[in-house]
């Protein structure tokens, strides 16, 4: 298992390594300035800045990789740099947006059952506060420092040439896509879920749609996969699966967030946090006065912080049940002269008021689950008296699922016993 997961963290940094191709073809089609850049700067720069976009908070890693890319190429402004970083965004969407529709049209989800997962109303006005505020930054920039915004524009060179996007470009992207799949197609086989194509695809699109990679958004990305799988998966055993992929999430960004804090250190010959930040700023406001310097960081610094909001209203405030428990665990379900107390009594944890559905399923057979349960609890400890007699002697696995407006939870699983007699 450790093996499986290490290989998968692996194969995620090099899929970054092979993306990051098609950045340095943008980097040299922006001016003639950035003419002369080497493509190993280029990866130096995003092994430096991709651990930090694993930070529940902001994309930091983009504006570090982008400063330190203009440090090896100071004759280009810091503008001019940036904006070649927006025609990837682009293509990953294309990308993304195509993905999606194809797993709709073909079938290989279930769309009715997935979208109890996805965010709902209670989310929207953070978001649209956060839009806002992102949109204010872009005008403040765009009135009062026009010449970061012309070099801007400069970085865009690579969109006014759409053969160099589809011959140097989009096929890095796919065979970074293509490392991606397989390194989750290996956690997917390793946890005992279904290798299909459908499943997989979808894992890799919810893996780069959300910008936190704490438990919470782990556990809500399984959750949509899960529940979009084909109802003929529905006995396959997820306590497993659902640890081992949250924890491959952690460990991928955990490796990442280590590489590159040894690459800025060793770039920029320091280890102390104040002089980081400190060269990571000199080169890209040099040359801009000082009223254009503070518009442009302040500028900057509200944009990240709204698209970080944007990413914690996202992914955050779902219900999750915790400590399942079941006492007793081994219990028979027919009253009788030797059951006098069928049933068993089921114990959990809900972090917040919320409407929590469960069932029930054997674990040697690959049925659909029997529902037993879906009613509203309170928040904090709560307890639940379970029988039915359509349970059979065997084992048997519950699992309860906390859902609100705002989305529905991970899954809570639980095994028990069902015997003739106790």
């Amino acid at each position: 298992m450790t093996v499986a997961v290490l290989a998968a963290a692996g194969l995620q940094v090099v899929a970054g390594v092979v993306r990051v191709r098609g950045w340095f073809h943008c980097v040299r089609a922006s001016s003639a300035a950035c003419r002369g850049v080497r493509f190993r700067d280029v990866v130096v720069s995003h092994l430096a800045g991709t651990g930090w976009n694993g930070l529940p908070v902001g994309r930091w890693g983009e504006a570090v990789k982008v400063a330190l890319l203009q440090r090896r190429v100071p004759s280009a402004p810091i503008g001019t740099v940036a904006g070649t970083v927006l025609p990837l965004a682009l293509i990953e969407a294309s990308l993304t947006a195509i993905s999606m529709s194809a797993l709709l049209l073909t079938g290989s989800i279930s769309p009715a059952r997935m979208v109890r997962h996805l965010p709902a109303t209670g989310r929207v006005p953070l978001l649209a506060t956060c839009s806002a505020i992102a949109l204010a930054a872009g005008y403040l920039l765009w009135r009062r420092a026009p010449r970061l915004i012309r070099d801007f524009r400069a970085g865009l060179g690579s969109l006014r040439r759409p053969g160099l996007l589809l011959t140097r470009v989009v096929p890095w992207h796919l065979a970074a896509r293509a490392l991606r799949l397989v390194a989750l197609a290996v956690l997917l086989s390793t946890a005992g879920l279904p290798v299909a194509a459908g499943t997989t695809l979808l894992l890799m699109i919810l893996q780069g749609a959300s910008p936190s990679v704490g438990p919470t958004s782990a556990a809500v990305r399984f959750g949509i996969v899960t529940a979009a799988l084909p109802a003929g998966h529905a006995g396959t055993q997820l306590a497993h699966a659902v640890r081992l992929v949250i924890g491959a999430t952690l460990v991928t960004s955990a490796v990442s967030l280590v590489v590159s804090l040894v690459t800025v250190a060793i770039v920029l010959r320091t280890a102390s946090p104040r002089r980081i930040v400190g060269r990571l700023l000199r080169g890209p406001l040099r040359g801009l006065r000082r009223r254009t310097a503070a518009i442009a960081a302040i500028s900057t610094l509200a944009a990240v912080l709204a698209f970080a909001g944007a990413g914690l209203a996202a992914t955050d405030n779902v219900p999750t049940v915790s400590h399942l428990t079941a006492s007793p665990d081994r219990f028979c379900v027919k009253h009788s002269r030797r059951c006098r107390r069928p049933g068993t009594r089921l114990s959990f944890r809900v972090s917040t008021a919320a409407k929590v559905r469960g069932d029930i399923r054997p674990r040697n057979a690959n049925l659909a689950p029997y529902p037993e349960f879906d009613r509203s609890f309170p928040r904090g400890e709560n307890s639940v008296h379970f029988n039915d007699r359509r349970l059979y002697r065997g084992r048997w696995t519950f699992r309860i699922q906390g859902m609100n407006r705002v989305g529905s939870g991970g899954i809570a699983l639980v095994d028990v016993h069902v015997v003739r007699h106790t």
